[in-house]
């Protein structure tokens, strides 16, 4: 499970980026709630943990796991609107060039799996992470399950 959890976009150290954005919160942001994620990114002495981003044959996603190794069926099915109501509100992060498409084979609805990466803060995740979470089954570690629910 802590492979899951392993810093794979820009090797784990998004630092420098995570100032700049956050100052950029700081300086635009009218609402107490990101004003409040960005002070505590500006406090972090560690990088956001990253979480959803899947194995891919080209650049940084090389060492990053498959998704299918963590299919589990019915897994917190009881609070699953409200998981995929938690990676959808995610503040957005950062842009890319363009979209991901899903690591299943044949999956038609992920064809355009999202443009940027998400946060809350605390850990970041790519935009079509609720994708897999809902039509996959991909489990979420512990961790990020106990931190998301301390947050609603």
């Amino acid at each position: 499970m802590r492979y899951l959890i392993r810093y794979c976009l820009h090797g784990g150290s998004v630092g420098l980026k995570t100032k700049l954005w956050a100052k950029e919160l700081r300086e635009n942001s009218q609402t107490d709630n990101l004003q409040e994620m960005a002070k505590r990114i500006r406090q972090r002495t560690t990088p956001l943990k990253a979480i959803g981003f899947w194995r891919d044959d080209n650049g940084i996603f090389r060492d990053c796991p498959c998704p299918q190794w963590f299919v589990q069926r019915g897994w917190r099915a009881a609070e699953l609107d409200k998981i995929l109501g938690y990676l959808r509100s995610g503040h957005n992060f950062a842009s890319c060039g363009g979209w991901s498409v899903c690591r299943f084979r044949g999956c038609e609805e992920g064809k355009r799996n999202g443009t940027g990466n998400l946060t809350d803060g605390e850990w970041y995740w790519p935009e079509g992470l609720a994708h897999y979470v809902e039509r996959h089954s991909i489990l979420l570690p512990d961790e990020f399950f106990a931190w998301m629910r301390e947050k609603n």
